[in-house]
């Protein structure tokens, strides 16, 4: 965050009192701010600046609002059941400032009290009847009033915002209720359900029927369970103008079946599944699911300790994305809480990327799977146009990097999972930021140690 409040300092001091117009058009300052989209406390600063700052941040600043408390087990006799004032949520509600939310996440482990219940939903509809340009809604309640997604729901049937694209869910009545209406919600194209329940799939085949060819994107995540091979038939003739799916963790979806079922998407762009181990024959077929089109791919996996499985998960990934033009890479390890365990080397999909999609790949972010030393340097400046890498790799990996100084001018974030090292030496950052031109943002964690540098006007921070 350092780079960010350096901005932020810099802005301050520099153009206090200025005309936005003397100094660069708006368009310009825009494209600025916009990397500091992620860090709410820089942008806030920025805000103070002077009217003109004043007037162009809220459209970063309050672009995504959360409402999503985490996990506790200390009890809190004076919470509220409510976010705290002040926050940027209390904020985003004021009428000069509600205009530019456009995507609400509500959900987590809101308060269970019952005497908190009624004010919890209250505020939620409150959020969802302010906020009349989000594009996308997200319910995910892990903890909190059983009738808020239902209600919400309800509000949104009524009363549906002006251009809605994207609606996720996690809740069986919040999910029924929503299914049967969307009817209502004329500018829906993307739906997700995460663990879709028995009760949510019996209307599922009726509102891919009625959606029909306007639905660009769905997205059955988590637990799957409940989904058949006779439920994907089903759904299969509505849906091939899809750009995006995902699925999750089915036992009862083999392989084999996936991509027979992927290979009637021909418009597939985008693609999420979750890997689970088939035995040594349950492998995603060669000639299956061609995927000509597919651009972006995210693979969730869990705790790999064996070489053999490593092999069988490179060889899965490097099926499905062998024959699409791809630009993103997304290698999940699940249940890890911070640390990637996954440490065996993933040799085979790298040298297949490099081989296949050396000219479009964009973004590799695979922080659990590892890059031995002597592909490092070839990952590292053979894919012609990657922006951002995120891999694990050992601490003569990062040597090398250094050493060659090659990387591409096009990279600009580099985050590094170091293995086998209890401490990173200090500084070691910096010179893998001046190894690349572009390069401007770096984050390492090695054993108890985290660093990030990043670049901003002209000067290294920490």
């Amino acid at each position: 965050m350092a780079e960010a409040d350096a901005i932020a300092s810099n802005l301050s001091d520099g153009f206090a009192g200025v005309s936005l117009s003397t100094v660069l058009v708006e368009d310009v300052w825009l494209q600025i701010i916009s990397y500091l989209s992620s860090y709410s406390h820089s942008l806030s600063q920025i805000a103070l600046v002077n009217r003109a700052f004043s007037r162009l941040v809220p459209q970063y600043l309050y672009r995504h609002v959360v409402w999503y408390p985490p996990h506790t087990n200390q009890l809190d006799l004076k919470a509220t059941g409510l976010p705290k004032i002040p926050s940027l949520i209390h904020s985003a509600r004021l009428s000069h400032n509600a205009p530019h939310v456009k995507s609400l996440t509500i959900g987590g482990y809101l308060s269970a009290k019952p005497h908190h219940a009624r004010k919890i939903v209250d505020y939620a509809l409150g959020l969802v009847r302010a906020f009349v340009n989000i594009r996308s809604l997200t319910l995910s309640v892990y903890a909190g009033p059983e009738s808020l997604s239902d209600e919400v729901v309800a509000e949104i049937i009524s009363s549906p915002p002006n251009n809605l694209f994207r609606i996720t869910i996690y809740d069986s009545a919040g999910s029924t209720r929503l299914l049967q209406n969307i009817e209502c919600l004329p500018t829906i194209r993307a739906l997700t359900l995460k663990s879709p329940s028995r009760a949510t799939l019996n209307t599922l085949l009726h509102v891919i029927e009625l959606l029909g060819p306007r639905l660009e994107e769905l997205h059955l995540e988590d637990n799957c369970g409940s989904i058949t091979p006779g439920v994907l038939r089903d759904i299969e003739p509505h849906i091939t103008d899809l750009k995006a799916f995902s699925f999750g963790l089915s036992y009862s979806i083999t392989d084999t079946f996936l991509a027979d079922f992927l290979e009637k998407l021909p418009n597939l762009e985008t693609l999420s599944l979750q890997y689970y181990y088939q035995g040594p024959t349950g492998l995603f077929p060669k000639k299956g699911g061609r995927l000509t089109r597919l651009k972006s791919f995210t693979a969730y996996y869990g705790l790999i300790n064996e070489r053999e499985d490593a092999i069988h998960l490179a060889k899965w990934v490097q099926r499905l994305v062998r024959n699409g033009p791809l630009e993103r890479l997304h290698l999940v390890e699940e249940d890890v809480t911070e640390w990637p365990l996954g440490e065996l080397a993933f040799e085979g999909l790298w040298r297949s990327l490099l081989a296949r999609h050396a000219t479009t790949l964009r973004v590799l972010e695979a922080p659990g799977a590892m890059v031995n030393t002597n592909v490092v340097r070839q990952v590292f400046t053979k894919f012609e146009r990657l922006d951002t890498i995120e891999i694990g790799i050992n601490i003569g990996g990062v040597k090398i990097l250094i050493a060659n100084g090659e990387i591409p001018r096009s990279l600009h974030t580099v985050k590094l999972w170091i293995r086998h090292s209890k401490h990173i030496v200090p500084g070691i950052e910096e010179e893998v930021m001046r190894s690349g031109p572009g390069v401007r943002l770096v984050k390492l964690w090695g054993g108890e140690d985290v660093f990030e540098v990043g670049f901003c006007l002209g000067t290294l921070t920490r």
